[in-house]
């Protein structure tokens, strides 16, 4: 048994430092890190997943060099693409959320959101839930996952190189068949090249309060309200130089940390400057 330790958000900052590389996980197992999710059994854990080609696995570390292993059982591991946390969708408890929803080529007959119970030391993560789905637009490729904090709605935001990327709500119960779900709108973002226009990763703050997606390049956060997307990003924020920096994750202080997909995997945390 154990007990969910209450997490002291600081909420959200005006601005944050320059990008500090905090640790460098060097795990033959983790090589193409894709998404990021914070632990709320352990404070100071994270959670990340490879790309494509993997197995399902979820790892776990710290800042400090401490690293595990969880299988997921009841899933596949096609294109895992992003991860979340947040409630799980029947039970007090919380849930990792982990996305297959990578289709570059744009012809997966349908993607799927699995839903594990976060797990502790030496524990595996059965499926709990599933949601598979395709989009009414036609197959298309997405890398990011969003989960509100006390809510638990799902939304999957796709990846375009042309900066317009659709905003697509899962339903609320999984489904228990393919379900076709259409877009309810889209998110812009400006940049000159595709790597900056590219969304990669994203998280609600822990309070609900901003949607951040993240890009190669830059943070961009939207205040947390209805219909975010159609408003200006509050803020952009230029991220650390990654090789192919994908995860995205908000901390305890309003800041964030980021990953990198590569061996060994570096850490990078930009904290608030309030």
């Amino acid at each position: 048994m154990f007990t969910w330790l209450p997490f002291a958000f600081a909420g959200p900052c005006s601005g944050t430092s320059p990008a500090v590389q905090v640790a460098l996980v060097d795990q033959p197992a983790l090589t193409e890190s894709s998404g990021l999710a914070r632990s709320e059994r352990r404070p100071g854990w994270w959670f990340t997943h490879n790309d494509s080609g993997g197995r399902p696995v979820v790892y776990a570390f710290d800042l400090a060099g401490g690293f595990e292993a969880h299988e997921v059982t009841g899933a596949e591991a096609i294109d895992w693409e992003d991860m979340a946390a947040g409630p799980c969708p029947e039970s007090a408890a919380r849930c990792l959320y982990l996305a297959d929803i990578g289709d570059n080529d744009r012809e997966r007959p349908s993607v799927t959101v699995y839903a594990v119970v976060e797990p502790g030391p030496g524990e595996a993560a059965p499926v709990i839930a599933r949601w598979d789905f395709t989009y009414q637009h036609g197959a298309d490729n997405a890398e990011t996952l969003l989960v509100h904090p006390r809510t638990g709605a799902l939304t999957v935001v796709t990846k375009s190189g042309s900066g317009r990327s659709r905003v697509v709500p899962l339903p609320g119960r999984p489904p228990g068949e393919v379900v076709t779900l259409a877009a309810v709108g889209t998110v812009e973002v400006v940049g000159e090249s595709g790597s900056e226009r590219k969304i990669t990763g994203g998280d609600w703050s822990p309070d609900g309060a901003r949607v951040a997606l993240r890009t190669y390049t830059h943070v961009r956060e939207w205040a947390g309200q209805d219909r975010w997307w159609t408003s200006p990003p509050l803020t952009t924020t230029p991220t650390a130089e990654e090789v192919r920096g994908e995860a995205f994750a908000y901390q305890p202080d309003g800041g964030w940390l980021t990953t990198s997909e590569g061996r060994p995997m570096p850490v990078h945390r930009q904290a608030c400057r309030d």
